[in-house]
C-alpha cells in the first residue's frame, strides 16, 4: 500500500530545523527524493510534498517523527493514481 507524505512549516526558522530532521528521517525510504525536498526548501515553500512511501516505511517514519517532535501527514493513495 502506498501513502503520500506532506509536511507543513509555519516559518523560516522552523523550516531550517525541520529540513534537517526530515533528511535524517526519510533518507532510507525507497522513493524519497532528497533533491525535491531541497528544491521546495530553497524556494521558501511552507508545504513540502515528500513523495510516496510504503506502509512499512510510514510506521517507521511516524516513530522517528515522535522522537524528533515533527509531524508528517500521510494520505493513502488510491490504486491507479500513481501519476
Amino acid at each position: 500500500m502506498l501513502f503520500s507524505g506532506v509536511h507543513i512549516v509555519s516559518n523560516h526558522t522552523e523550516a531550517i530545523k525541520n529540513f534537517t530532521k526530515l533528511k535524517k528521517i526519510l533518507i532510507d525510504c525507497e522513493w524519497f527524493d532528497l533533491s525535491q525536498l531541497e528544491k521546495q526548501y530553497l524556494e521558501g515553500k511552507f508545504t513540502w510534498d515528500l513523495g510516496q512511501f510504503l506502509d512499512i516505511e510510514v510506521e517507521r517514519i511516524n516513530e522517528k517523527c515522535r522522537e524528533l517532535s515533527i509531524q508528517i501527514t500521510f494520505d493513502r493513495k488510491v490504486a491507479g493514481s500513481e501519476n
